[in-house]
C-alpha cells in the first residue's frame, strides 16, 4: 500500500468508528430510552442516501485539566447537508450519547458553519437538539466567552432569509432553548422534550425551586402554556414529519418560488360550509371548519394550536399554492384579541410576509380584551406588534368578515381597503 492509500484507509476507518454500528453500548441505551440516535434522526429526515457529513472527524479541545484526554466522537455535533423532498437543506443534530449532548468548542464551530452554509447556499436550516448547552469541561471563563459567540448573530442574520426549523428531542435547557427562540418553527415531543433557560439542578441551586424537568419546561408548559414551541407531538417520527411538512409550505429562501402541490378539493362541501357560521352572533362555532371549506383538503397545518387558542394561525394550500391564514376563533373567548393572541398572530404574519405567502384573514372579532387583566398583560403595547406587522406586510391579502368585526380589532386585519 502507498502512503496515500494508507492515509485514505485510516480516514475511512475513523469515519466508520463514528457510525452507530461501531458504538453498540451507546446505541443500546438509546433503544432502552425509546429514542433515536442523532444519525438515525438525520436518516429519517432526509431523502435516502442524500446526507453528506462535514466535520465528522473533529475532535474535542484538550486545553485544560478538565478536558484533557476527553473523548467525544464528532465532538457531539453532527452537521452536513442533505435533501428533504428533493430540496437541499443544512442540518445540525446534537448527539446526546456524547457527554449528554453538550456543545464543546469544536462543536460550536460546526454549529456556526452549518448556519453559514444555510445562509450562503440559500437553503433551509434544520436543527435537531437534545442536550445541555455549553460543555462545562471546556470552561466557563473569559478565555472562551469574552469574545462572545457568533451563533446568535448568525441565526439573526439568517432569520427571514431561509426557513429555520428546530426539533427539541429531549432535555433542551440553556443553549438549545436560545436557538429555538430564534427559529421559525419549533416542535417538541410530549413526555420527552423540555426547554428552559436552566435545568432543574441549576434552578434549585440558584432559586430554591424544586421542580422536575417536565414541570419546569415540558411540552405542556412550553408549547401549550407559554407558546415557546409551535407544536407538541407524540413521538420523534411525528416531530421529524412535522418539520418536513413545515418546510413543504415555504420556499428554500426568500427569493425562491413557493412550492406548489397537487390541487385537492376542500374537505368540507360548499353546502356544509354555508351552514357552518351561525347567524346568531352569540353562538360559537369552530373557525377551523370554515378554513377546511375554503382551502385544499388536508392542507391545514396549524401552528401553536393550544396556545392563545382564541386565534388560529395556520398554513394551508389554495389551488395547490401555499397560503397563510389568520382567523379569530369564536370557540375561545368569543375570538377576542388579547395580548397573547396579538403576539401569536403578529409573529405568524411576519413569517408569511418574509417568505411570500399570501395572507387570508377571517374576521369574527368582538374587539380587544378590556379591563384590568388586559392592561396588566400589556395589551396596549403588544397589540401594536400586530398592527405593525399587518401595516408592513407586502404580500397579497384577502380579508373576509365572517360575522362581526368590531373596533380596532377588525381594523388590524383590514388596514388596506384595497385588500378587503
Amino acid at each position: 500500500m502507498t502512503e496515500d492509500q494508507d492515509a485514505a484507509a485510516e480516514i475511512e476507518a475513523l469515519k466508520l468508528a463514528l457510525q452507530d454500528d461501531a458504538r453498540p453500548a451507546a446505541m443500546a441505551k438509546r433503544v432502552r430510552d425509546g429514542k433515536m440516535s442523532a444519525r438515525s434522526r438525520i436518516a429519517k429526515l432526509t431523502d435516502a442516501n442524500s446526507f453528506l457529513e462535514t466535520g465528522g472527524l473533529a475532535k474535542p479541545h484538550h486545553d485544560n485539566p478538565w478536558n484533557a484526554g476527553l473523548e467525544a466522537p464528532a465532538d457531539g455535533v453532527i452537521v452536513g447537508s442533505g435533501l428533504v423532498d428533493d430540496r437541499p437543506v443544512s442540518i445540525v443534530a446534537h448527539d446526546f450519547t456524547v457527554h449528554g449532548g453538550s456543545t464543546g468548542i469544536a462543536g460550536s464551530l460546526k454549529n456556526n458553519a452549518a448556519i453559514e452554509r444555510a445562509t450562503q447556499g440559500g437553503m433551509p436550516l434544520i436543527m435537531m437538539l437534545e442536550g445541555g448547552g455549553h460543555r462545562i469541561q471546556d470552561g466557563q471563563n473569559s478565555r472562551h466567552f469574552a469574545a462572545g459567540t457568533r451563533v446568535f448573530h448568525l441565526l439573526g442574520q439568517n432569520s427571514g432569509w431561509t426557513p429555520m426549523a428546530m426539533a427539541i428531542l429531549g432535555p433542551g435547557f440553556a443553549g438549545p432553548t436560545n436557538y429555538a427562540s430564534m427559529a421559525d418553527f419549533v416542535v417538541m415531543v410530549r413526555g420527552q422534550s423540555q426547554m428552559g433557560m436552566a435545568g432543574p439542578a441549576l434552578v434549585k441551586a440558584g432559586m430554591g425551586e424544586d421542580l422536575d424537568k417536565e414541570a419546569l419546561g415540558g411540552a405542556a408548559v412550553q408549547a401549550d402554556k407559554n407558546g415557546l414551541a409551535d407544536l407538541a407531538v407524540a413521538d420523534e417520527t411525528e416531530a421529524i414529519e412535522a418539520m418536513q411538512r413545515f418546510l413543504s409550505y415555504l420556499p428554500s429562501n426568500a427569493n425562491a418560488p413557493l412550492p406548489f402541490a397537487t390541487v385537492v378539493p376542500p374537505s368540507l362541501s360548499q353546502d356544509a360550509l354555508s351552514q357552518t357560521v351561525p347567524a346568531n352572533p352569540r353562538k360559537a362555532y369552530d373557525v377551523r371548519d370554515v378554513i377546511d371549506g375554503l382551502v385544499d383538503g388536508g392542507s391545514r397545518f396549524e401552528l401553536k394550536p393550544n396556545y392563545a387558542a382564541n386565534i388560529v394561525t395556520t398554513f394551508a394550500r389554495l389551488d395547490g399554492r401555499p397560503v397563510a391564514v389568520v382567523a379569530n376563533q369564536p370557540k375561545r373567548r368569543a375570538g377576542m384579541l388579547d395580548a397573547r393572541a396579538s403576539e401569536k398572530a403578529a409573529r405568524f404574519v411576519a413569517l408569511a410576509d418574509a417568505f411570500g405567502l399570501p395572507l387570508i384573514t377571517l374576521i369574527d372579532v368582538p374587539g380587544f380584551a378590556i379591563g384590568s387583566q388586559a392592561e396588566a398583560s400589556g395589551l396596549g403595547k403588544r397589540s401594536g406588534r400586530l398592527l405593525y406587522e399587518m401595516a408592513h406586510a407586502t404580500v397579497a391579502r384577502i380579508s373576509i368578515t365572517l360575522r362581526k368585526g368590531y373596533g380596532a380589532g377588525c381594523l388590524l386585519y383590514t388596514s388596506d381597503a384595497a385588500d378587503e
